[in-house]
C-alpha cells in the first residue's frame, strides 16, 4: 500500500527471498509503525476526540436551526448533557448514564434544541409593575 501524508502505513509484507538487509530494515519499519500506531491511542487523543465531536453536535444543533453564535455555550452543555447519557461506552448495551449511576435514564424530558418554553412564577411571587 503507498503511503499517504499524514497517515502511518504498515510496511508492506517482504518477498520470501529478501535479503537480510530487507529483513533489517524492514524490522526497523515495523517496529516505527508499531510505537507511531501505540501514540495515535493515547488518553490525550481520546480527549481530543471527545472535544471535537461536542463542537461538531454544537454547531450543528446551531446550523439546523439558524441560531446566533451566543447560544454556543448554551449548545454544547446540551450536547455534552445528550451525550452523557447516550454516548458510546465500553461496555456494550449501557449508557455513560447507567453506568455511573446504577440506574436506567430517562429521556422524557429531553425537548428539541430552541423549543419555546414559559417561566410560570407563582402569585405569590410575583411582583406587580405599577404604570
Amino acid at each position: 500500500m503507498p503511503a499517504v501524508q499524514g497517515k502511518v502505513t504498515k510496511p508492506e509484507p517482504l518477498p520470501l527471498d529478501a535479503s537480510e538487509n530487507d529483513k533489517k530494515a524492514y524490522d526497523t519499519a515495523l517496529k516505527c509503525f508499531e510505537e507511531l500506531d501505540a501514540v495515535a491511542r493515547t488518553e490525550w487523543s481520546d480527549r481530543e476526540r471527545e472535544n471535537r465531536i461536542l463542537v461538531e453536535a454544537a454547531r450543528s444543533m446551531l446550523h439546523a436551526k439558524t441560531l446566533p453564535d451566543k447560544l454556543w455555550a448554551e449548545a454544547v452543555n446540551t450536547a455534552a448533557y445528550v451525550l452523557n447519557r447516550t454516548g458510546p461506552t465500553p461496555e456494550a448495551g449501557k449508557s455513560p448514564y447507567e453506568i455511573r449511576f446504577k440506574s436506567k435514564h430517562s429521556a422524557d424530558h429531553l425537548q428539541i434544541f430552541d423549543t419555546e418554553c414559559f417561566i410560570h412564577i407563582p402569585k405569590q411571587l410575583a411582583v406587580v409593575v405599577k404604570r
